[in-house]
């Protein structure tokens, strides 16, 4: 879990206190709250799961002078299945009932339209890793921005396309599922092509099987266009929200949107997480990146990284990873003459890592082959990679019929 040092007085200064309830909930039922509860309705990952409650610390006595009466919390409305919490936020001079707002924001489009480089932009931290070359992004990638009142927990994810193999079939699925999960989705485009697209056209989903989560359509990368494309852009899509992740022109206004319609709910995560994910995954991205960096041609897209160890005491951090390659050949490549390859890559993604944990950082590379992995499902399941049940019976067929 990453958390940000940023100041959050602010936040910590708020008293909340979440009313759940125990008990018969049915219609018509008594119900009994149970204070100091917060319910949340999603795991560490961002999916959702059973809902479960956890206990937090009494807060501290309310002192408000002129504190008017609270009201006491009524039933659900015949029909719903629970209650929707409020948060009492007290202040030095009064006492009022606030209610929150937090959901999952996926953030989706084909390759290379800069999604990793808008999710790092609204987070304030390099979370996703980024590259000019497409197909960089292979899992979701979490990143949560919270203030007073919302908490937006967007998920960066695979380009969408038409995969031609495991692992872009592995990608696609996880795109997808990102999708099924979202509150909010952003519908991210280039604006080259001066004309948006559906989401269910990018995604190649049949029309009645679009995703439930309303969708805001944005063109990034606007700080490549003229004044007279961007207003010409505008007329065409007039729905469509320009900005730009590489300044941050429009990123403010998107949040905006996004706040708006984002569900009433409790906080998911704590106020000061940036991240629902571990730092070994960040590691061994950040590893990538730097080998997308270094390397030409297929090689990078065949390097896979995997941690063997993470260990943050004693100091230093002591991380060791494995990357892995598909060819001998590759391999040679990757460490390069007299190891002078596979230093590079280490030193550049030991700086990237000391950066993000705020910590010096020994960094142990080793290089294998692991045969055609890419194409391999047992592989890919060993490295973390997974594929929907619909995408392993497409694959069993297909190669039924080769």
């Amino acid at each position: 879990m990453i958390r940000s040092t940023a100041n959050t007085t602010h936040l910590r200064c708020q008293l909340r206190l979440t009313l759940a309830f125990a008990g018969d909930q049915s219609v018509g039922a008594t119900l009994v709250p149970i204070p100091n509860t917060i319910v949340k309705p999603y795991s560490a990952d961002g999916t959702p799961i059973e809902r479960s409650r956890e206990s937090r610390p009494s807060p501290a006595p309310l002192v408000c002078a002129q504190a008017p009466a609270v009201a006491k919390p009524q039933p659900s409305p015949a029909g719903a299945s629970c209650f929707k919490p409020t948060y009492l936020h007290a202040f030095p001079d009064r006492l009022f009932v606030m209610s929150t707002r937090a959901g999952i924001v996926t953030v989706a489009g084909r390759p290379n339209v800069g999604k990793s480089t808008l999710l790092n932009r609204v987070v304030g931290e390099r979370l996703a890793i980024t590259s000019h070359k497409p197909q960089s992004t292979r899992n979701r990638v979490v990143g949560i921005v919270t203030d007073a009142t919302t908490q937006v927990v967007l998920l960066d994810t695979p380009g969408l396309l038409e995969p031609a193999y495991a692992l872009q079939r592995s990608m696609r699925s996880e795109a997808l599922r990102a999708l099924a999960d979202a509150d909010v989705i952003v519908h991210v485009m280039d604006p080259v092509s001066g004309r948006g697209e559906s989401l269910a056209t990018a995604a190649g989903i049949a029309v009645g099987h679009t995703p439930r989560a309303p969708t805001l359509s944005v063109f990034n990368k606007s700080d490549t266009l003229s004044s007279a494309k961007r207003e010409a852009l505008r007329l065409a899509c007039p729905d469509s929200l320009l900005v730009s992740a590489r300044t941050g022109d429009g990123i403010p206004e998107l949040l905006t949107r996004i706040r708006s319609i984002l569900p009433e709910s409790p906080f998911l995560y704590d106020a000061e997480d940036l991240s629902a994910q571990n730092m070994r995954l960040f590691a061994a991205e950040m590893i990538r990146e730097t080998a997308l960096e270094q390397l030409d041609d297929e090689v990078p897209y065949s390097v896979a990284c995997e941690v063997e160890e993470y260990r943050e005491l004693p100091s230093p951090v002591y991380i060791r990873v494995v990357l892995h390659v598909e060819r001998e050949s590759q391999k040679r490549i990757l460490i390069g003459e007299n190891g002078g390859r596979i230093k590079a890559i280490g030193t550049g993604a030991r700086v990237k890592i000391e950066s993000l944990v705020g910590a010096k950082v020994y960094l142990d590379l080793r290089v294998k082959v692991l045969a055609n992995w890419r194409r391999d499902e047992g592989a890919l399941a060993r490295l973390g990679y997974s594929l929907s049940g619909n995408e392993r019976s497409r694959n069993r067929k297909r190669d039924n019929s080769a």
